[in-house]
This record gives C-alpha cells, structure tokens and sequence, in this order.
C-alpha cells in the first residue's frame, strides 16, 4: 500500500494534479481526507489497457453513450458523480438520475455502468453508460443530452 506523509500544502497541490477538475468541485464530493480513494481510481485506470484521453473510447462501436458498447469514459466515480451532475436534458430540463447497476459488455475491457435518465416534466427516459476507467471525463455528451460545462 502506498503511504503518502505530506504536508496539507503538498497535499492539495497534488490532489489538483490528480483530478483536473476545480478544486471546490473536488472537494465538495471528495475530502482530502480520503486520498486512498484516489489512489485506488489511478491504480485502476492504469490496469485498464483500454483508458483514454479522449472524449471517446477507440475502436468502439454504436451511439455514443447510449449504447453499451460505446461508453461515455470518465474518470473514476467521482468523475462519473460530476459527469452526470452536469448533464441536461436539450430543453433545458435538470434530469432525475438512477444507477440501474453494471454490466460486463464484450469490447469493454471493465465493467460498464447503466444509469436512467427521466424528464420529469415530460417523462422522457434514456438510458445511458459511462465507463469509469479511463484519465479524463469526456466533454461529451450523448444525443438529446447537453452537457453545462467543459471538461
């Protein structure tokens, strides 16, 4: 196990380095506290012969989000917390979102997570997956979702 002995300072600095995101939004989802937790999305995403920069995973097949076999990459669970947090409906309209749970899709080297996304002014529904393991959250977003901000 690594063991990191650094000064609240150092700290901070690398936690910035590690997550590529404002630091407010880190720390609002993610004490500083819990650094373990960081180290195991990068012990995981390096084990991940498939993780990417991009916004999109190569060699991957069908619609971009919406389809299993060509999930939205993002980084670790708090990138898919913040990912999803960021999505909205093309009306506008703030999403209620539900994990149905993961699922093992052949091409995706780990598991693939489905959420739902409903409308709750016009009961629209889509589902969507993301992918957990990779460096970077995708800037974007899957047909008939926009994203509120740039990754």
């Amino acid at each position: 196990m690594l063991k990191l002995n650094l000064d609240p300072v150092t700290l901070r600095k690398l936690y910035c380095f590690l997550f590529a995101y404002s630091l407010s939004a880190v720390e609002d989802y993610f004490p500083l506290s819990s650094l373990n937790r960081s180290m195991w999305n990068l012990t995981i995403v390096r084990k991940n012969p498939q993780a990417c920069f991009s916004d999109s995973i190569p060699h991957t097949i069908g619609r971009f989000g919406l389809d299993p076999t060509n999930p939205i990459p993002v980084f670790g669970f708090l990138g898919a917390k913040i990912y999803l947090e960021n999505l909205i409906f093309e009306s506008g309209e703030f999403p209620d979102i539900h994990r149905m749970g993961s699922i093992s899709v052949d091409g995706i080297n780990q598991m693939v997570d489905c959420y739902k996304i409903d409308s709750p002014a016009s009961g629209e529904a889509v589902l969507i997956y993301l992918s957990n393991y990779h460096w970077k959250n995708s800037s974007l977003a899957p047909e008939g979702l926009l994203l509120l901000r740039d990754f």
